[in-house]
């Protein structure tokens, strides 16, 4: 038997079983395998076929797609409750990216079988996967937007506010960091420009007062200006 339940599984609330009641999770429990990534390790690797889906119960995964011409774009950053393959998946395809853990995460695997007969038998579960299939879309579409139309400093700005939504806590003082730890290359990638261009902008950002860094950590100063520069806040 698995020792991590979904019943009593931290990032439960955040996931497509969300709605189920305990004896359904135990039904899931007796089918699932769950296995811990270290920083590096790949979950799975964009062009292989789909076995399953993956159910996040810890950590930070990063989904990196790359082109014919071996150019990697991050789409996203998965984290705690969130579920990987679905897509790929539900359209009969292979897997369209890379799936590596960014530090020490634990992840449910379902095999595709058991889960395409949980979303049939189960409607809470389809309504949850619709809706996270629905924000990947608008996230899609937002990101494109901002390719289209935004400066990279715009762009920049909201990324963090994107990092500051997902990832932030407050530390014994209040102030507000990143608890996700990003290469500039990682991020400038997110973003959809050259490594040199991110770390330029980022600078200009701490002189102007809306982020500062204290060895690894990167704090969110100013919240209300980096909604003006984003133009989110409009």
């Amino acid at each position: 038997m698995n020792e991590n339940q979904c019943a009593t599984c931290g990032s439960r609330n955040k996931s497509v079983f969300c709605h189920l009641v305990d004896a359904d999770l135990k039904q899931i429990d007796a089918k699932k395998v769950c296995n811990f990534y270290e920083k590096g390790q790949h979950l799975f690797v964009q062009d292989t076929p789909v076995n399953g889906v993956f159910c996040v119960s810890s950590g930070k995964i990063k989904l990196v797609q790359t082109d014919p011409n071996g150019k990697e774009t991050i789409l996203r950053i998965a984290k705690g409750g969130d579920v990987l393959g679905h897509r790929s998946m539900l359209a009969h395809s292979n897997y369209r990216a890379t799936a590596t853990a960014l530090e020490k995460v634990e992840v449910c695997f379902i095999d595709k079988k058991y889960f395409s007969e949980v979303i049939s038998s189960k409607p809470s579960v389809s309504l949850e996967l619709l809706e996270k299939l629905s924000d990947s879309l608008g996230d899609s579409e937002r990101r494109l937007t901002a390719f289209t139309k935004e400066s990279v400093k715009e762009r920049v700005a909201g990324f963090l506010l994107y990092l500051n939504r997902s990832f932030g806590k407050e530390d014994p003082t209040g102030r507000r960091y990143l608890d996700i730890k990003l290469t500039r290359e990682e991020m400038a990638s997110m973003v959809g420009t050259a490594p040199e261009t991110m770390i330029r902008t980022l600078s200009q950002l701490k002189k102007d007062g809306m982020i500062s860094q204290e060895g690894k950590r990167m704090f969110i100063e100013n919240v209300d200006e980096l909604l003006d520069l984003s133009g989110i806040g409009d």
